[in-house]
């Protein structure tokens, strides 16, 4: 990965697969009831910055969908875009996963799940439906998730809209490979759902008792056997297994994990005694949003091989994204875009990070706004220049093969990384082509 990084920076100048995104953006309901400056209401949301918005959340009573009218008032002060579009999200972390089970455990059920969604859904003037079940990975439930996503999609699918556009289906599934190798049915998931945003976070807790990044971009030298969890792994499982590159999102987050130093070392892999303490407003050990991040003024710290951040202060230690280390990953592979846990924990109010309102989704949306137009305009350019197709692209070419660079056959311009059998794609800009003698890019 060390060497590939190297090339990154000498030879490409990587451009986009894609040529439009998403950036789907979540709130916390927990944010409602911070205190002071750091509670969050739906006035405070940027509607221009996200292309779809999940920040109101609902139960499973009786395999029929239901909310509270508070959850449902969130959005009474919000100001309308509409271009955004507004996800009711089902299920999350500390939902009860029984639910879940027995509502999809036949078919009967489902479909009386899948009609009070749809009639909640148009009632209340939701463009769509998030699932985070945590997590199906039994091999009952990974069948019944599937038909659930399967029948859920035909009932959207053949509803007479009146005028409206159609229902979206999407859901939140897990990065962690046990979670994804027991849980998901990719090439039938892929069928039926609009999106798919990955978890690829929180990889590290305590039991590891040394500071961890809780979600490195790529693998470093510490990252091996049951400790080999970092981004590239994950959507890269998820795009290998049969999802489309342009429907799966990169969960990104707008936190950090936090832990206590045992001693004076304050490097990746040192000693803890155990999480940091509690943040200001966020009240849970281990954790600190962006702002409280920013407030504790720390001595910051790349990591190479992992291309992330990290800080520390004292016997404080933090594993945290930001600008430089989000930027460029999901144009770089191709991905449909992002998935931002959450925008309360972003620097809001701009008056912390000295960087303006949402500095980490701001740069994030403006990031890859820029490519898209980018990419647009070079679609135009490129319309009679076969140089530019993918079409060719293999993504099991490097089942068999050596780890190295490969350019791939009709599409001068796209080259394979083979790393351990999983096969990356890369593009060279729009004037150059990949040439396995030098491994770069050239004219």
């Amino acid at each position: 990965i060390d060497s590939f990084s190297s090339f990154v920076v000498l030879c490409l100048i990587f451009t986009s697969l894609a040529s439009a995104f998403n950036l789907m953006c979540y709130v916390d309901e927990a944010s409602r009831s911070r205190a002071g400056p750091a509670q969050f209401d739906a006035s405070k949301i940027d509607v221009n910055l996200c292309t779809h918005l999940v920040a109101v959340y609902g139960d499973i009573q009786n395999n029929v969908v239901m909310a509270t009218i508070e959850e449902l008032s969130f959005f009474d002060t919000l100001t309308a875009n509409p271009d955004l579009k507004v996800l009711f999200g089902v299920g999350g972390a500390d939902f009860d996963t029984n639910k879940f089970s027995t509502m999809a455990a036949s078919t009967v059920n489902r479909n009386t799940f899948i009609q009070s969604v749809k009639l909640f859904l148009r009632e209340n003037n939701f463009d769509g439906i998030l699932l985070d079940w945590r997590y199906p990975d039994t091999s009952n439930s990974k069948n019944q998730f599937t038909a659930l996503c399967q029948e859920m999609a035909s009932v959207f699918d053949s509803e007479p809209t009146g005028g409206n556009e159609r229902l979206l289906l999407t859901a939140a599934v897990s990065g962690h490979k046990d979670h994804m190798d027991a849980s998901y049915d990719v090439p039938q998931l892929n069928t039926h759902l609009d999106l798919i945003h990955v978890m690829a976070h929180d990889f590290y807790n305590l039991q590891d008792r040394v500071t961890r990044h809780h979600a490195p971009l790529f693998q470093g030298s510490m990252d091996t056997g049951n400790h080999a969890r970092y981004n590239e792994y994950s959507m890269m499982y998820w795009k290998n297994k049969g999802a489309s590159a342009e429907k799966v999102l990169m969960g990104i987050t707008t936190y950090g994990r936090t832990f206590t130093l045992r001693s004076r070392f304050n490097r990746l892999g040192s000693r803890i005694s155990g999480p940091g303490e509690a943040g200001t407003y966020t009240g849970n050990p281990g954790y600190l949003s962006n702002y409280e991040i920013c407030s504790h003024g720390l001595t910051t710290s790349w990591s190479e091989q992992h291309q992330v951040p990290y800080g520390y202060s004292g016997s404080l230690w933090v594993g945290y994204d930001n600008q430089e280390s989000i930027a460029t990953f999901v144009i770089d592979y191709g991905f449909g875009g992002a998935a931002v846990w959450s925008l309360d924990q972003d620097d809001f109010n701009g008056d912390v990070c000295d960087q303006g309102p949402y500095p980490l989704v701001s740069q994030l949306y403006d990031y890859l706004e820029a490519d898209d137009t980018s990419s647009s305009s070079d679609d135009d350019d490129d319309d009679d220049d076969d140089s530019n197709s993918s079409g060719g692209i293999n993504y099991n070419f490097c089942q068999s093969k050596p780890v190295g660079y490969y350019s791939v056959s009709g599409s001068p311009r796209h080259f394979y990384q083979c790393f351990r059998g999983i096969t990356y794609v890369h593009q060279c800009a729009a004037t150059l082509k990949f040439y396995e003698s030098c491994t770069c890019c050239n004219y």
